[in-house]
């Protein structure tokens, strides 16, 4: 995976850490839970994965209450507080207006959820947590080093975050038979990817990046031409702010289309 990325974006990684739904739902846990804003919809969704995921991580499942239409007062999402699995469960919603971009965006917001809380935590909760997830790991990476690294962590903030690639269109198999997602153009997105990670550093792709981008382009067709047309497409992959103009545009569809039931 490491020589993957670092091959088609000329990147450097060396380091690498992964963690399983057990290890993430521990965590959450020990930290007390997270306070998330969720629609109906999603309330719905997480109780259907936490089935799975709460086996998965030898919790015991608890349902979210899911409540009436009328209980979210005019207002789109609602603030509950979930579990550990209950949280990895909402970190796996897929099947709602965004699909998988707005997946990613969901792990993003229960990253940052954690960030938070571990930023308030005390030493014990945070030994406890090093304590309980350091072998449900998998690194290359010594304990030593990832210690050392947890009260640097702690002072850092999270300025921005996004989703990836940035220009990008979706195939459903018709251009290259398979389901997948294109970058538009593998140039342009490594150029920005290091651009976002990088600012003050110059790039220039490399020859095999060059080459790989060329290759995407002749099998799908979307070229430089189409790089602003891939960015003008609202992939669902940011978490919407739901206000009240829009919860009444909302409203006035559902009138305007006979819709009389809750949603």
């Amino acid at each position: 995976m490491l020589s993957m990325i670092n091959l088609n974006f000329d990147l450097n990684i060396t380091e690498f850490m992964t963690v399983e739904f057990k290890a993430l739902a521990d965590t959450i846990e020990l930290l007390g839970g997270l306070d998330i804003d969720m629609t109906r919809e999603e309330v719905i969704h997480l109780n259907n994965y936490n089935v799975e995921t709460s086996s998965a991580c030898e919790m015991e499942y608890a349902e979210l209450e899911l409540p009436s239409a009328d209980e979210f007062d005019g207002a789109m999402t609602r603030t509950f507080h979930l579990n550990g699995s209950q949280a990895v469960s909402y970190a796996r919603i897929r099947k709602t207006a965004g699909n998988d971009f707005r997946r990613t965006a969901r792990q993003r917001l229960v990253l940052e959820k954690i960030m938070e809380k571990a930023k308030s935590a005390d030493l014990g909760t945070l030994d406890a947590v090093l304590n309980t997830v350091l072998h449900q790991i998998t690194t290359n990476m010594d304990n030593n080093k990832i210690v050392s690294m947890i009260q640097p962590l702690l002072s850092y903030t999270i300025t921005d975050q996004t989703g990836f690639p940035f220009a990008h269109m979706e195939d459903d198999g018709s251009l290259t038979g398979e389901d997948c997602v294109l970058p538009v153009t593998l140039e342009y997105n490594a150029i920005h990817l290091h651009q976002f990670f990088f600012p003050d550093a110059a790039y220039t792709p490399s020859a095999t990046v060059l080459e790989y981008s060329e290759q995407i382009i002749a099998e799908c067709g979307y070229g430089e031409e189409s790089v602003e047309m891939a960015l003008g497409i609202d992939d669902g992959g940011e978490i919407p702010q739901w206000t009240q103009e829009l919860q009444d545009q909302a409203d006035a569809e559902a009138y305007a289309s006979g819709y009389e039931g809750e949603y």
